[in-house]
């Protein structure tokens, strides 16, 4: 029964990672620059020729932008450097940094990466790295946000979440958030 409070920590962890993660700035937009107002013209300037009309203004939404994508995507590729806390034999997708960490009270970890990889991209290499790394593989459920993958280690417990943010956008990307007992 301890275990399986354990892994319910972990898991929510992951979630309330992920769950932060995604409410940081996902959906604020920038407030629209003022309009410029014409300046007034004094009533001894002169008349004789009429100003040139204004460009006609595109829709906010059909305009180009230069700024980077904001929301989820933003946020993961704001890295950290990897903690020291966290285990050696923890999974680190490769290519990835971490964009967070967290360590509770009772020492348990919570570090998100992002990739662009599919959740079954990552899924795959997981299942992979993990028996390989001393972690037995303890179960694997597809959730509503995305696949969970528990493995332990003696009394050690690691769950890895992942899951799909801004799906079908140019930043379209995949969280991997991983809470391990050091």
């Amino acid at each position: 029964m301890n275990s399986n409070r354990r892994a319910l920590r972990l898991l929510l962890v992951g979630l309330v990672s992920v769950g932060l993660l995604a409410a940081c700035g996902g959906q604020e937009e920038a407030p629209e620059a003022p309009a410029t107002a014409e300046p007034e013209r004094s009533a001894s300037a002169p008349t004789g020729a009429e100003p040139p009309a204004p460009a006609p203004r595109a829709d906010r939404a059909e305009r180009p932008s230069s700024k980077p994508p904001e929301g989820a995507a933003a946020q993961l590729s704001r890295t950290i450097e990897l903690p020291d806390y966290y285990p050696s034999d923890a999974p680190v997708y490769p290519g990835t940094e971490p964009s967070s960490a967290k360590r509770n009270a009772a020492g348990r970890i919570a570090v998100v990466f992002g990739t662009s990889d599919s959740p079954e991209q990552v899924l795959e290499y997981m299942v992979g790295y993990l028996p390989g790394a001393g972690w037995e593989i303890t179960g694997q459920q597809d959730l509503p946000g995305g696949p969970l993958l528990q493995a332990s280690q003696g009394e050690r417990l690691l769950s890895v979440l992942l899951s799909r943010l801004d799906e079908g956008k140019p930043s379209e990307i995949t969280v991997i958030a991983v809470g391990v007992d050091p």
